[in-house]
């Protein structure tokens, strides 16, 4: 053979070693297709790993991923993300991903990659590919990770930073739309802005756990980006008042109209104007507390403020030697007028704070008063309302402490239910909600990031088709975080898609499981049971429909009797648990339900009835469901008048509490009237009006 035949033998043996195993050409290992990429990526598994490799298409098994060792190969060289894309252009990220697990996850080839793409997703506008990119790179990285056991099962994920940060921004881009970042490519401040929350961990996670669903998001956005614009000379400042920027935007993407309208100041608060005015204040030093090291969600507390910044610099000036854990003491600072409270008195040229403070006023002012001035300071408070032994009555809760909410200002005893309004939601807040954002696990922000990471990763999860791995999330998530109450929600709704628990509902078994949770629940919120309304819907839906009625009895009034002595003060749940089991006597015994009912009313009003609240309610359902029977209405009257003398009606002289016994025994006197005793009803209405009368010239 020639020379030149040799060597082209040669060159024909390598080009089939080649073919028949790429890795004898290691230099050129890197060029290989995208199957052989993950034959390399997977080198290392044993064969029941090949199961996880497949984490999106098909159902990974728990048991397949727990506890397996995975060694990390060389990727393979991935095309470069397009800079050039233009709009209308094919998805500028398929069959892109990014490295998210080991150490070549924060190789300085691979966070120039991450930044590249984050670039594209800003000036292309493709920010839900982008999304489903980080979605399909967590998919194919998690099997990367060695999961822990029991308590620790899902530490390992924290430890991987980049895994991490690609979570965040798929869950924030959950949140903010496409259409609300499509206009950021044109203004260079926010795409610094862009790239700086999405580079920021403690940022995004601020506004995963501070937006609401029923908040607009897309507006508050627009209004974030312009606060953010106003800094273009300040960057930095923009960052350092980024909570206070978002508590603003979530604040009012509904106006907040002044109480005190005045040409001047227009109807609504300016948001801007707001929101500089507490910058301003704070570099000055002039707030009590330090505004830029609050969390968003405290500051919703502070912005919305219903008055002017004339106002606001007023209270600064008024109280400026005022410690935050005094605070409260401003509620008193305005004098009760009683003239107000019993006649209706309106003494107010204007209601701002001054005119208030100068004049009085009842305890809606005061609570109003002392609300505002903390709010001036920098301090978070909204006003509590609702019903006493002594009628309605307002009061205020203040964040007196760092990690401290007080609603004792200006609280009265016997409040059955205290209810707020939450400045960015308009939902409604009870008291019993400010007793749990006091304890340590909820002020806690490092505890707050972990039971919330667990929830974001049980949601990644979900969306990767990945149920058992989802399961498991949620469970953890409820271990790390029992004292939230949306953590139980969650962990009854993977109940609810659990056949073990749906398919024989009827079962003994299952019955007792449904038993074992709400008593879990019950348990926990034990000194708030208010947090535990939700075992009201899985008992209905879940247990009293199967079990036995005996047993439903028993629990119910085992709840009452603990409600009673652990929190006597929330008579309402009481109330609403002799309401479920009246409701079901009538469905499940209708021969003879109202007898029954009408034994279990009586005991009731005289066990629960020391709260004038609580009575009214119990006395308004016992006779509307007696009322169709003319024998059992009366009796049931009868019952509501001997059981009001006996522990509601003292003949007290004082105003407010002679006004509350009246209320209800005009109450009894309307129940007479539609049982057909007019003059009965008549004579007790006479004698209600000159119990009044005297009541009225001794509080004047």
């Amino acid at each position: 053979m020639s020379a030149s035949g040799k060597i082209l033998l040669v060159l024909m043996c390598g080009a089939a070693g080649y073919v028949a195993h790429p890795y004898l050409f290691p230099s050129t290992a890197s060029e290989s297709s995208e199957s052989e990429a993950e034959f390399v990526r997977e080198a290392g598994l044993v064969e029941q790993e090949a199961v996880a490799a497949t984490v999106v298409q098909e159902e990974v098994k728990f048991s397949n991923i727990v506890g397996k060792s995975v060694s990390k190969q060389p990727s393979l060289v991935e095309p470069e993300p397009d800079m050039d894309y233009k709009q209308g252009e094919a998805d500028p990220f398929q069959d892109s991903s990014l490295i998210l697990v080991g150490t070549q996850a924060t190789a300085t080839k691979e966070l120039e990659k991450d930044a590249k793409y984050l670039e594209l997703a800003i000036t292309s506008g493709k920010w839900t590919e982008y999304r489903s990119m980080l979605l399909q790179s967590m998919a194919d990285e998690f099997k990367q990770i060695r999961l822990g056991s029991n308590t620790t099962l899902f530490d390992p994920v924290w430890k991987e930073e980049r895994f991490y940060k690609a979570m965040l921004r798929w869950r924030v881009l959950g949140i903010i739309s496409p259409s609300s970042l499509d206009k950021v490519s044109e203004v260079p401040a926010l795409v610094e802005m862009t790239k700086w929350i999405f580079n920021e961990d403690a940022v995004m996670e601020e506004i995963i756990m501070t937006v609401s669903e029923k908040d607009d998001v897309h507006g508050a956005f627009q209004m974030l980006c312009d606060i953010w614009r106003s800094h273009t000379e300040k960057p930095d400042q923009a960052k350092k008042y980024f909570n206070l920027a978002l508590a603003c935007s979530l604040v009012y993407d509904n106006q907040i109209r002044y109480k005190n309208q005045s040409s001047e100041n227009g109807s609504h608060v300016e948001p801007f104007s707001r929101y500089q005015w507490y910058v301003d204040k704070n570099e000055s030093g002039l707030l009590e507390v330090s505004i830029d090291r609050s969390s968003a969600r405290d500051l919703t507390f502070v912005v919305c403020a219903p008055v002017s910044e004339e106002e606001l610099d007023w209270a600064l000036k008024k109280f400026r030697s005022k410690r935050r854990k005094s605070w409260g003491d401003t509620y008193g600072e305005v004098e009760y007028l009683m003239e107000r409270a019993v006649e209706g008195l309106n003494p107010y040229k204007e209601y701002t704070l001054p005119e208030i403070l100068k004049e009085g006023g009842i305890c809606g002012d005061q609570t109003y008063f002392c609300v505002n001035t903390a709010r001036a300071a920098g301090i978070p408070a909204f006003g509590l309302a609702g019903v006493t032994d002594l009628g309605g009555h307002a009061w205020a809760a203040v964040k007196i402490e760092p990690d401290e909410w007080s609603t004792k200002i200006g609280r009265i005893g016997g409040v059955s239910k205290g209810k707020g309004r939450d400045p960015q939601t308009g939902d409604s807040i009870t008291e019993q909600e400010v007793w749990l954002w006091s304890t340590r696990e909820h002020q806690s922000r490092k505890n707050l990031v972990e039971v919330n990471r667990l929830v974001w990763l049980s949601e990644v999860f979900d969306n990767i088709n990945q149920k058992d791995l989802h399961v498991q999330a949620v469970y953890a998530a409820h271990k790390a975080g029992m004292s939230f109450p949306k953590i139980w929600h969650l962990v009854y709704s993977v109940m609810e898609k659990d056949p073990k628990y749906m398919e024989k509902p009827e079962s003994a078994e299952t019955i007792k499981s449904w038993w074992d949770f709400c008593n879990d629940l019950k348990r926990e919120f034990k000194d708030n049971p208010r947090m535990a309304e939700m075992a009201i819907t899985v008992e209905d839906k879940h247990i009293y429909p199967y079990a036995e009625m005996g047993d439903v009895r028993r629990q119910l009034a085992r709840d009452r009797r603990r409600g009673n002595r652990d929190a006597e003060e929330q008579a309402d749940l009481v109330t609403t648990s002799l309401k479920r089991e009246s409701q079901l006597l009538l469905k499940r015994d209708k021969e003879n339900a109202l007898k029954e009912i009408g034994q279990l009313y009586d005991r009731a009003l005289r066990d629960y009835g020391g709260s004038i609240s609580g009575f009214r309610t119990m006395a308004e359902d016992y006779f509307a469901m007696m009322k169709s029977d003319e024998k059992m209405a009366k009796k049931a009257v009868m019952d509501i008048d001997l059981s009001f003398h006996r522990v509601v009606d003292t003949g007290s002289k004082n105003w407010f509490r002679a006004k509350a016994e009246v209320g209800v025994h005009k109450l009894i006197c309307n129940m007479y009237r539609e049982i057909g005793e007019v003059k009965r009803a008549e004579n007790m209405e006479k004698r209600l009006e000159r119990q009044i009368e005297r009541a009225k010239r001794g509080a004047l």
